[in-house]
């Protein structure tokens, strides 16, 4: 069974989730520029609506753990996750 790209892309942000959590963050930011790559390069399991927007604003939290603004990181993730997450049940 394969899952719809939305499903694919929130489980990999539940990933990113957990390395914050665990505090692994060189591999939370590894994930985050892995999703924002394959959303950028048109890979069918990351087909969403807005990808490049989306891409977008996971570099940017990228960039915010890489500077050490880890609590605004999180917090924009957390809103990039619950839109998504509001599509689902749409």
């Amino acid at each position: 069974m394969t899952k719809s790209p939305l499903l694919t892309v929130l489980n990999d942000l539940a990933y990113v989730f957990e390395c914050v959590a665990m505090d692994y963050l060189g591999e939370g930011k590894t994930m985050l520029d892995v999703m924002s790559t394959r959303l950028e390069s048109e890979d069918p399991a990351y087909d969403v609506p807005g990808r490049a927007a989306l891409a977008a604003r996971l570099r940017e939290c990228t960039a915010l753990y890489r500077s050490q603004e880890r609590a605004r990181a999180t917090s924009k993730l957390e809103r990039i996750s619950r839109e998504l997450w509001a599509t689902v049940s749409d």
